[in-house]
C-alpha cells in the first residue's frame, strides 16, 4: 500500500506547494533537490506536466545557480516538446499533442480534435513566458504573474 509516487505527482504537488509559499513569501524547501527531481521528469506532451516542472524549476532557480546549465538544456527539450502542440494556422495550442484537451476535473468539454484550445494555450504559453524570463536573453520584457 506505501506505493512511491511518480515523478510528475511529486512534481505536480510541488508546483501547488511552492504556489502557496511565493504568495506567503516563504521560501521554498529544499530547492537543490527539488531541481534534480524535475530534471528527471521525462515529459511526454501533457499541458500540466509541462507547465508544472517549468513552473518549479523556475521557482527553484530564482537567486540560485544550482545546475543553471542542465536547466537551460532542459527547457531547450521543453520547447521542441510544447512547439509540437502549436497550430501556426489557428495560432493556439493544444493541451495534449494533436489534440485538444477531453475533460477538465472529471467534466467532457470537447470531443478531442486536433484543435488548439483555451487551456492548453494558457499554459503554454506560461510555460514559454516563465522560460523566456528565465533565461534573460531576450528583449522582449516578461511580466511574470502568480498563478
Amino acid at each position: 500500500m506505501n506505493k512511491t509516487p511518480e515523478l510528475r505527482e511529486i512534481v505536480n504537488g510541488a508546483m501547488k506547494v511552492i504556489t502557496g509559499l511565493d504568495w506567503l513569501n516563504i521560501p521554498i524547501h529544499k530547492p537543490n533537490e527539488l531541481i534534480d527531481t524535475c530534471l528527471n521528469v521525462k515529459l511526454d506532451g501533457y499541458g500540466c506536466d509541462i507547465v508544472d516542472v517549468v513552473y518549479v524549476l523556475y521557482m527553484c532557480s530564482k537567486n540560485n545557480s544550482y545546475r543553471r546549465k542542465d536547466i537551460e538544456t532542459y527547457f531547450d527539450d521543453v520547447d521542441e516538446i510544447i512547439y509540437k502542440h502549436y497550430f501556426s494556422n489557428e495560432g493556439g495550442f493544444s493541451y495534449f499533442q494533436n489534440k485538444s484537451q477531453l475533460y477538465y476535473y472529471g467534466l467532457n468539454i470537447t470531443n478531442g480534435l486536433n484543435k488548439p484550445d483555451i487551456h492548453g494555450s494558457t499554459l503554454l504559453l506560461w510555460a514559454l513566458s516563465l522560460m523566456t524570463d528565465y533565461r534573460k536573453n531576450s528583449d522582449i520584457n516578461i511580466n511574470i504573474l502568480k498563478p
